[in-house]
């Protein structure tokens, strides 16, 4: 399936609850995919105390590493790459 159009999308957020100004975007952040635009309002219902753009990607960026990591067959690969994401204090 590919983007949905402005109105598609639009009326797809509107059916999830999102209203006014951070539909359009919204719209832009997902660039109209409808996983992106679904996990994105979910992200912003679960933490409206979020800026809109953090608490979208909050939640498209958890449930893609869910999928992924839930594709990943090999023993030895899982712990590794669960290792390698976990990402270090950065000090200036």
């Amino acid at each position: 399936m590919g983007p949905l159009d402005d109105a598609d999308a639009h009326r797809l957020l509107e059916a999830r609850g999102i209203r006014g100004a951070g539909i359009s975007r919204l719209i832009r952040i997902a660039r109209g995919h409808p996983l992106a635009l679904t996990l994105a309002s979910a992200g912003i219902t679960e933490h409206p105390e979020l800026a809109l753009e953090e608490a979208a990607m909050t939640r498209v960026l958890g449930e893609l590493t869910r999928l992924y990591m839930d594709a990943v067959e090999d023993p030895r690969a899982r712990p590794a790459l669960e290792a390698a994401s976990v990402v270090g204090r950065a000090t200036a």
